[in-house]
């Protein structure tokens, strides 16, 4: 429908934009979209923004874009860039895909039938995504799917992960060398609720830096509580490969302070946790590890606000020595280690 390539501006205000290929391509250019509709129909993506295109988007709808293979709301190449601020991203197949740096604040992304954000590439040398006080709720798949790789990050503060049918959070690295993915001040609940795919409230996969627990990712301030279907294994949160890197049980401390909720769930194959399940191939010296945090319940309601909020402008770093009781029990003695 409209398309915008190499060099220059372009704005739009007040406007609909219903199908075409994209509704609205941009690539290599600087974009600033207000108060707009990008209405379904496309055949790919309601926005693409491509090349070294840069996206401003504020106060706008980007909806319906259903195509069966390829609808998505909001595409942001690996070179391109994209901030989305008071957005309803919204019943899309996929409401947004995202390979370049991106900002998604104050908005929402919701009822999409497969997964709400997810990428291709992730995040590479040099890219950042941040998810700041908005919420990724009631999609069909996974609500957050990432990966990280470099000097690539994310950052999820402030916002509502919830009622999403598989992870809630999932995220994948590769050799991390820059700073660790901080999930911090989140409300995580009442996700992976598929009664045939194995999912969780927070699932890490990956290798990270082997050895390194500074480059694992990171959750304080979360309240991560009723995820998982008990028919199968699911749950709070999973690692799914390193876990701990090289052994290392100082990892854990990585998410503490956390709410995990009153009482631990037992998986079917009979190992009880607080918070952490670990992979079977990781259990050969970890079993029935227990993780847990010191903090009571804040918020009894689990499609309530976030439990701990914050505010988009400051986000104070956790100190190490700020972190709540955790316990842990490798090899199922009585001995906390």
């Amino acid at each position: 429908n409209l398309r915008a390539v190499s060099s220059g501006t372009f704005d739009l205000v007040n406007s609909t934009v219903i199908g075409g290929y994209n509704g609205i391509r941009i690539d290599g250019v600087t974009s600033d979209i207000e108060a707009s509709t990008i209405l379904g129909g496309t055949t790919v993506a309601g926005f693409a923004v491509l090349g070294s295109g840069t996206l401003n988007l504020t106060d706008s709808i980007v909806e319906d874009n259903t195509h069966a293979s390829n609808g998505v709301g909001v595409s942001i190449g690996s070179s391109a860039s994209a901030t989305l601020d008071g957005v309803d991203v919204r019943e899309n197949r996929v409401g947004i895909i995202a390979d370049g740096s991106f900002t998604l604040r104050d908005s929402s992304v919701r009822d999409n039938t497969s997964s709400g954000m997810t990428y291709v590439s992730g995040m590479g040398a040099g890219e950042t995504g941040n998810v700041i006080n908005s919420s990724i709720i009631d999609n069909g798949g996974s609500g957050f799917v990432g990966a990280v790789s470099n000097t690539g990050t994310y950052k999820i503060l402030g916002s509502r992960i919830q009622r999403n049918t598989l992870h809630g959070i999932s995220l994948a690295g590769t050799t991390v060398t820059g700073s660790p993915v901080r999930i911090i001040g989140n409300q995580i609940t009442r996700n992976a609720s598929s009664t045939t795919t194995s999912s969780w409230g927070v699932n890490i996969s990956g290798t990270y830096a082997s050895g390194d627990n500074t480059k694992w990712p990171t959750g304080h301030r979360n309240r991560i509580v009723g995820n998982g279907n008990s028919s199968i294994s699911s749950g709070q949160i999973r690692s799914a490969s390193e876990y701990p890197p090289s052994g290392n049980w100082a990892a854990l401390a990585h998410w503490a302070d956390n709410d995990w909720g009153a009482q631990p769930k037992s998986n079917p194959g009979g190992h009880e946790y607080f918070g952490f399940a670990l992979a079977p191939t990781a259990r050969t010296s970890c079993d029935n590890a227990q993780y847990y945090s010191t903090k009571t319940p804040y918020d009894p309601d689990l499609d309530g606000d976030i439990a701990y909020p914050y505010f988009s402008d400051h986000f104070p770093e956790v100190a190490e020595t700020d972190f709540y009781t955790y316990q842990f029990n490798p090899t199922g003695s009585t001995t906390d280690r």
